[in-house]
């Protein structure tokens, strides 16, 4: 073929081939496609009208209030760390979960992610049941009407009301004030109320010292500036310290026939049990162990003696016991919200059976468990369990033991270093006795930092608490009447504190008061 007729060939093929189609990026199609999603979605958002927004939190709690659900029996093999698959055996009704239910039963745990509405998220944040960080079966699946019974059975008292006066629980008729020669004391140290801080200006603030046996020199040493260069006159006549292992050795009638007073620290029974509960959380212990750990590891490296604060985190009693426990948290109440609901459920509504699992002398253990949730809650809140360590060992347990002709001295947890020193002056010291800063005090003794569970209660789940601590919360406002250091102000204003916590039982106990 000649080079005309290639020419005319390769025209003819042009004109019959059409317009161009070029290759359009694949970035360009996304782009445009996006823009078009975008503005759907704007255009359907501005249609809305505003009564009907969707709320995030109003619909989980629809949810949970609207749907019964039967937990039955989980099994599960529990290894130190939170397991991601449950095995709920059906019972009447199919037990779901926020996640995906398979056919096969397994309920896979789901990772939530809602955006809540900001105009409404504070406004529901206290009706809301569940934590959406970590969020139980346990709790998605109880039903509102459980609490609300008892909820209303006292006056509410919302944060603009004026609160009833406290007068009526100010009773100084069994305060017991000695001649200061004839003082004998103890330092009991009450967990969780900042007895360890104290303890660490103590000579004698060691559990050896119940037995004459001397605690490390210069404890308070330890602490920088003026509050560690010289010893306080109340660390020179507190002859021994008691703290929760002589308690539950049943041997504080004994060590109290021994003192004609006590030194006590002492703290809002709800504040009290919130920093149990969170203290003995598996996460919490977890992350402070590691933490105290490595810190001891610097320490040691760099030749300086061990922090205070940098103490070795045990485990909750026996290896068996101590994984029941951790399960217990798991399964049963693995915030503080949820706890709070857990003590209202009924007796063997709930139920976890399940099979734990530990390491103990070369050998994988076994040992089937069965938690009955409600039950439990209300055993730990009532201080008939040692599942929270501390909330076991209250002002009940301390206190029911201590005669009425005992001296006492209290130490609010709120108003530790005025009442250090005012304990101080009048057990002889010339001089107010320097106290630490707070930077100090938190480098040497709870340097701890943030952990993972924190306090998430709501206000409702404050008031169920309240009424389970009832018994606590009075024995806490009588340590507060018989207190010598304390005038009547200072209780009154420590009573409002608590007040603000628990308004109505503070009301139950004045109701009580003025009808005796």
């Amino acid at each position: 073929m000649s080079d005309n007729h290639l020419q005319l060939d390769m025209q003819k093929r042009i004109r019959n081939r059409g317009p161009s189609h070029r290759r359009i990026p694949l970035w360009t199609i996304f782009g445009i496609a996006s823009s078009a999603v975008i503005i759907v979605i704007f255009h359907v958002n501005l249609s809305l009208e505003p009564n009907k927004a969707i709320d995030a939190t109003t619909s989980n709690n629809n949810f949970l209030n609207n749907s019964h659900h039967d937990l039955g029996n989980a099994t599960a093999t529990v290894r130190g760390k939170e397991p991601h698959l449950y095995n709920f055996s059906q019972s009447k009704n199919n037990y779901h979960q926020r996640g995906n239910v398979h056919k096969s039963g397994l309920v896979k745990r789901p990772s939530l992610a809602i955006k809540l509405n900001s105009d409404t998220t504070e406004k529901n944040n206290e009706n809301t049941l569940h934590s959406s960080k970590m969020t139980s079966p346990l709790l998605a699946t109880h039903p509102e009407s459980s609490f609300n019974n008892n909820s209303n059975t006292l006056k509410k008292h919302n944060s603009n009301e004026t609160l009833p006066s406290v007068l009526p629980l100010i009773n100084r008729s069994q305060k017991v004030e000695l001649p200061d020669p004839t003082r004998i004391l103890t330092f009991v140290h009450i967990g969780k109320s900042g007895g360890s801080t104290i303890s660490s200006l103590l000579r004698n603030g060691c559990m050896e010292s119940i037995q004459g046996k001397p605690c490390e020199p210069n404890r308070w040493e330890k602490f920088p500036g003026p509050a560690g260069r010289s010893e306080t006159t109340a660390s020179r006549r507190i002859s021994f310290y008691l703290h929760t292992p002589h308690a539950e050795q049943g041997k504080l009638p004994d060590y109290y026939s021994r003192v004609t007073s006590i030194v006590a620290v002492a703290r809002d029974p709800l504040e009290r049990f919130f920093s149990a509960f969170l203290t003995r959380h598996p996460k919490n212990m977890d992350e402070t162990r590691s933490r105290n750990k490595r810190a001891r590891m610097i320490a040691e490296l760099r030749g300086e003696p061990e922090p205070l604060w940098a103490k070795k985190v045990w485990p909750n009693g026996k290896p068996d016991a101590n994984e029941e426990q951790r399960v217990a948290f798991r399964a049963c109440y693995p915030n503080v919200e949820e706890f709070a609901h857990c003590v209202e459920i009924p007796r063997g509504e709930r139920v976890y059976n399940g099979t734990i699992q530990w390491w103990w002398r070369d050998a994988w253990k076994y040992k089937n468990i069965s938690l009955d949730c409600g039950e439990l809650c209300r055993d730990v809140v009532l201080g008939r369990s040692e599942f929270v360590h501390h909330a076991r060992w209250g002002y009940q347990a301390f206190l029911n033991p201590l005669p009425q002709d005992r001296e006492v001295f209290v130490i609010r947890t709120n108003y530790l270093w005025n009442d250090w020193i005012h304990v101080n002056n009048l057990l002889g010291s010339t001089y107010d006795v320097p106290v630490p800063s707070k930077k100090d005090a938190e480098r040497v003794i709870n340097a701890r930092g943030r952990l993972p569970v924190r306090n998430n209660v709501s206000e409702k789940g404050k008031r169920i608490l309240c009424r389970y601590l009832k018994e606590e919360i009075r024995m806490y406002v009588n340590l507060l009447n018989r207190a010598v250091n304390l005038s009547d102000e200072d209780v009154r204003v420590t009573l409002e504190d608590l007040q603000r916590n628990c308004p109505e039982v503070v009301e139950t106990l004045m109701l009580e008061n003025e009808a005796r």
